[in-house]
């Protein structure tokens, strides 16, 4: 979930939300409710706003609290699970290390991990926020990202990967583990960090205008750059405009992209063979899948077309939560662009 772009009317929100575990980034992923068919139709569990360790057992009970720095980004963590934290850090460690001073669109960004919103002291805007906000409860990460004056955040909220995930990959896999879950969460909000560093030109002067107004509402006590209210046309149209054209999910090949993708999810809904990914409604919040989808609806998408950009993001790096090989027949094209972009951005040996 990414908590900076995508409002309503005259209102700024910071954040996405994705499934019913989500994440904000502010964009952010919310782990779903309705599960396909067959196994998980009792095995719920989270999408792309969840990742956790790797492999492990989940066994250890000791929980930490403390900061670390790392080369290149700083880690806070609340009260989580030992194995939680060096799992975590571990991952992205792994990814950040393969990125070049000219690619590192992470450099900076700070990463928090609490075991649940009411752990999160409340010393910067960004956690006060989460702190206060009921929708992180349920929300497995949620980034927010700044071209240069605000500070850039990734969260991972670890009670949103619960039991249903450990029960899952038990019966699926044999490990009693949440790993998948949170590693797959975790690079969710790095897609959106993805999506947006390298979705329009840092210099141009819509960017710059936006980065503005998010540093006054950051110095502002009565305001803060994840939610907030314009308070003229001036300011509406600075964010409107940067909201409509500041992602790579923004461009033309991905709206193309994913409208064939949606009439492919219609068709998929409707087939007694196939199964749609289990939080195929929060993928798909705002179009009426009961009607023709034009390209007017997939312009007016944006919330949709980040996470579903996002979750793609965190499949062709390598994760899978389990719902992947769904997602992918789900949204084949789209993945195609999304593989593209990361092989453009970053190189071909990023793409698993």
């Amino acid at each position: 979930m990414n908590i900076n772009t995508r409002f309503p009317n005259n209102y700024a929100i910071s954040y996405r939300k994705y499934g019913q575990n989500q994440n904000v980034s502010f964009n952010g992923y919310i782990k779903g409710k309705n599960r396909v068919k067959t196994l998980k139709s009792f095995v719920p569990f989270v999408l792309a706003g969840t990742f956790f360790i790797g492999n492990l057992s989940m066994c250890s009970t000791s929980r930490y609290s403390g900061k670390d720095s790392y080369k290149g980004f700083d880690v806070e963590y609340y009260n989580v699970k030992n194995d939680t934290k060096n799992e975590l850090i571990s991952a992205y460690q792994e990814f950040k290390s393969k990125l070049t001073p000219k690619n590192d669109f992470l450099e900076g960004v700070n990463l928090i991990l609490t075991d649940e919103r009411s752990s999160l002291d409340d010393d910067n805007s960004f956690k006060s926020f989460l702190k206060k906000n009921k929708t992180f409860a349920h929300t497995g990460g949620m980034s927010f990202y700044s071209d240069d004056m605000v500070q850039r955040n990734i969260a991972i909220n670890e009670k949103a990967h619960n039991f249903n995930d450990e029960f899952y990959n038990l019966i699926t896999t044999g490990e009693k583990t949440i790993a998948p879950q949170l590693r797959h969460s975790l690079m969710h909000e790095v897609g959106h960090q993805f999506d947006e560093y390298f979705g329009h030109d840092h210099s141009e002067k819509f960017a710059l205008d936006f980065d503005s107004v998010m540093f006054l509402k950051e110095r502002n006590p009565n305001e803060n750059p994840y939610a907030y209210r314009c308070k003229s046309e001036k300011e509406y149209s600075i964010v409107k405009f940067y909201n409509d054209n500041n992602t790579l999910s923004d461009k033309d090949e991905f709206k193309q992209a994913i409208l064939e993708d949606l009439k492919n999810v219609v068709r998929i809904k409707n087939s007694p063979y196939e199964f749609l990914p289990t939080n195929i409604n929060y993928f798909t919040q705002g179009i009426d899948l009961t009607k023709e989808i034009t390209l007017k609806d997939i312009d007016n998408t944006d919330r949709a077309r980040s996470e579903v950009y996002a979750n793609l993001f965190s499949y062709a790096v390598g994760e899978n939560d389990g719902d992947k090989t769904n997602f992918i027949n789900a949204f084949s094209n789209s993945f195609e662009v999304v593989k593209n972009d990361v092989k453009t951005y970053l190189g071909n040996e990023f793409v698993k």
